[in-house]
């Protein structure tokens, strides 16, 4: 009787438990992004910022960034250089990192004669541009 109970269970009792679809004896099982099926190559992956199945991804600059890390791919300077600071003068088109002049908001300005900015009445919306960064005297 043990033997027949140990046969019973060793050989037809493994396959009587149901896999996440509900098949008996099924072998889908859940991945890490709660997708249920049998299909390994599918299954979801962690992104740079740790998620699985997010949208980050490394940038061109070495940084992981989309997704949910808050941070924005980086981009390339007028001299083609990944997460660069050469901006265009506003005057004299020229492409450097040490500008005379800087455009914001459609405005170009001279950064050594500039020492405020009246934007109350301007309606202004959005993030402030990278280049005011570079406005020091």
């Amino acid at each position: 009787m043990k033997k027949l109970l140990l046969f019973i269970f060793l050989f037809v009792g493994c396959d009587k438990f149901k896999d996440c679809t509900g098949t008996w004896g099924g072998d889908a099982v859940v991945d890490k992004c709660g997708v249920c099926d049998k299909d390994p190559s599918n299954d979801c992956i962690q992104d740079c910022n740790g998620d699985w199945g997010g949208d980050a991804v490394v940038d061109k600059c070495r940084t992981c960034s989309g997704g949910n890390t808050g941070l924005t791919a980086c981009v390339q300077d007028c001299e083609g250089i990944w997460g660069g600071s050469a901006i265009v003068d506003c005057v004299s088109n020229e492409c450097t990192t040490e500008p005379e002049n800087v455009e914001l908001w459609d405005v170009c300005y001279s950064i050594a004669e500039t020492d405020s900015l009246d934007l109350e009445f301007n309606q202004l919306s959005g993030t402030i541009p990278p280049e005011i960064g570079l406005l020091t005297n």
